[in-house]
């Protein structure tokens, strides 16, 4: 009996798939049940970010006074709060109903995870010309991670890294039309990157690096002004429908305090770096300084993009 190969590789591939679309399935299955059950405080993060949605929905603003009994710090930018205050409200909850504002908030966190692993599907398929299954096994294996460490569960995470892997694709897009609407666009995201975590300020850093490694001066400073503006506008939104004379005390100067860079070294660098799981990224990192440049350097750059953003994951893992 000749056993025919070309139809065990097809129909492996099929159970492949099927098993992969599965766990999609199982994984989006669980984020939705946590995001509906009555535990309160998933790693001790929950409580500080359905706090300020309480806030707004009571007619308060997000920051109280720091200095004030009960002390409280909110160190985290406003976007996700305000997109949650929306949500509630077109739900039609108030700031009385706690657990519906938990359950807001937490669905809106889901939500963002899955766009994330459509976007890094994307990326895979579209960019880097990964096989479908590929590109599905590795978005599934990323939604993974972050369900078990939980760190996007209920937090403004969700969202920045969202943001980001979205800024990712539009660069890479720029680099492809370099066209004024694509940066437009990509300075926009960027603005709603930082306004989501302040940590997000590395992406008009990259941008505008990427671009004059290019040598694209005109759109590097296209990008550059645009950036600016459309931040400007949006802390002007900020400060006209939600004004909170508390919020450079948050944002600023309570970030300030935290920053230590000893800290850094100790619990996210130095765990980091004694990992070897960070090998393959400093290889895709030389080889992508050599052949950036070449006719498949966006090709390349595509690569390295998704190698930092798994590693942010795992960064941000650490880190909390």
């Amino acid at each position: 009996m000749k056993f025919n190969i070309a139809y065990f590789e097809s129909n492996s591939s099929k159970i492949l798939y099927t098993l992969v679309v599965l766990l999609l399935g199982l994984l989006t299955l669980e984020r939705f049940a946590m995001a509906f059950s009555y535990n309160d405080a998933l790693e001790g993060f929950d409580n500080n970010f359905v706090y300020p949605v309480i806030r707004l929905l009571q007619g308060k603003g997000i920051y109280p006074d720091a200095e004030s009994y009960p002390f409280v710090v909110n160190p985290y930018a406003p976007l996700l709060f305000y997109i949650s205050f929306l949500s509630a409200r077109l739900a039609g909850v108030n700031g009385e109903e706690v657990i519906q504002v938990y359950y807001v908030t937490r669905t809106l966190c889901v939500l963002f995870d899955l766009a994330t692993t459509a976007v890094l599907f994307r990326l895979l398929y579209r960019k880097l010309g990964a096989s479908r299954l590929l590109a599905l096994s590795i978005s599934v294996s990323y939604l993974f991670v972050i369900n078990q460490w939980g760190f996007t569960f209920n937090r403004s995470d969700s969202l920045v890294l969202l943001l980001f892997a979205c800024f990712l694709w539009q660069l890479v897009t720029c680099l492809e039309k370099r066209s004024v609407k694509s940066l437009v666009l990509l300075a926009t995201i960027c603005s709603m990157a930082i306004l989501s975590k302040q940590t997000a300020i590395v992406t008009p850093v990259i941008a505008g690096a990427v671009l004059l490694w290019q040598k694209e001066w005109k759109q590097f400073l296209l990008f550059t002004v645009s950036f600016l503006l459309i931040l400007t506008l949006f802390l002007l939104t900020i400060f006209t429908l939600g004004p909170d004379e508390h919020l450079f005390q948050h944002l600023v100067r309570a970030v300030s305090n935290q920053v230590d860079i000893r800290w850094f070294y100790t619990n996210v660098f130095k765990i980091l770096v004694n990992n070897y799981a960070i090998l393959p990224l400093l290889i895709a990192v030389f080889i992508a300084l050599r052949q950036i440049a070449t006719p498949n350097g966006e090709r390349v750059f595509t690569a390295l993009s998704v190698a930092h953003l798994i590693t942010t994951v795992f960064t941000l893992g650490i880190a909390t």
